[in-house]
């Protein structure tokens, strides 16, 4: 259940809503369709006493287009061969620069751009820092959703958006969680023979998975949420790499599926099956006590503990790398 904030003291639910009108005119949205969308929800929340966070939630729904604080120009991907897409939280700019720092020498060996979707803080000094980062950096897409776990459904579609807007000229789009460590040789010599025309994920994907019905668990999904017991094939979310061909597709069937706010489910399963992408396997290290497979260059990708261990494992694939490209 999405569960709801309990109204315990007097004035409690006007402080939310003025919060969430002030949040909106600090930030000066342009899509007035959603400005008027928040004020009805307003309106129909002023004499509840238990705001439901399902009810926050159906302000974003994807039957909309993105509306973007910001976005990085429209020729942003127009010199480059790859996209990384790089999900992270908004209020994190340390584990970005660190991601800037890490692969600036990598991006211009194999002419990528990095691109980092992020949505909406509550804090508005957290806004106002990513906008002093956006100006800092270029590289930052801010769409008008609020920028929650719960809400990574709406951070995908809008990084979609923006590709298909914008980066079809790519050969080959590559989305990656901020706790993955990835190899970026045996990465760039895997994408570099994926076929353009092909409508595709390349992931590690889960094939029969039971829906979590467990109300204590992180991944729970109620039976209102969605009645069946097993989900569609799809990709576990951390990193996967398409075409723009076949990011196109998903982004065209996303209002076509029926939504539930887990991303990896909704994004690649329950879309991809709407779009009838087909699977390819990329190989991924999901025990994040092992790195031997990752060390080894057995697995491309890999999970991880922590940043100080994305950046050993970098350094130890670059080594290696470096050394057999010389053998």
């Amino acid at each position: 259940m999405l569960g709801c904030l309990h109204v315990t003291q007097p004035g409690a639910s006007l402080t939310f809503l003025l919060t969430l009108l002030g949040l909106l005119l600090l930030l000066q949205l342009s899509n007035m369709s959603f400005y008027w969308a928040v004020m009805t929800e307003m309106k129909r929340w002023k004499t509840a006493s238990c705001l439901k966070l399902s009810e926050i939630q159906h302000l974003f729904q994807l039957n909309y287009n993105p509306s973007y604080v910001f976005a990085p120009p429209t020729d942003f991907c127009a010199k480059h061969d790859y996209l990384v897409v790089y999900q992270t939280r908004v209020d994190d700019t340390e584990k970005r620069d660190f991601f800037r720092r890490t692969f600036r020498s990598d991006a211009q060996q194999y002419n990528f751009t990095i691109l980092f979707p992020v949505g909406l803080s509550w804090n508005s000094t957290v806004n106002e820092a990513v906008i002093q980062e956006h100006q800092r950096c270029g590289d930052i897409l801010q769409a008008d959703f609020l920028d929650t776990y719960r809400n990574l459904t709406f951070k995908t579609y809008a990084h979609s958006h923006y590709v298909t807007q914008n980066c079809t000229n790519v050969r080959v789009v590559l989305k990656i969680d901020d706790d993955i460590a990835w190899n970026v040789k045996l990465m760039f010599d895997y994408l570099s023979n994926i076929t353009l025309e092909e409508n595709s994920l390349h992931c590690r994907t889960v094939e029969t998975p039971l829906v979590d019905r467990n109300s204590s668990s992180k991944w729970y999904v109620s039976e209102e949420e969605y009645s069946q017991n097993y989900f569609p094939e799809y990709c576990l979310s951390p990193i996967y790499a398409a075409t723009p061909h076949t990011i196109t597709k998903l982004h065209d069937r996303t209002n076509n599926a029926p939504h539930i706010w887990v991303d990896d489910v909704f994004s690649t399963g329950l879309v991809g099956r709407e779009a009838g992408v087909s699977f390819r396997n990329l190989s991924v290290n999901v025990n994040w006590h092992d790195y031997a497979p990752f060390l080894e260059g057995t697995v491309v990708a890999q999970y991880l503990n922590s940043l100080d261990d994305m950046s050993t494992l970098l350094q130890a694939t670059d080594s290696n790398n470096s050394s057999s490209q010389y053998l």
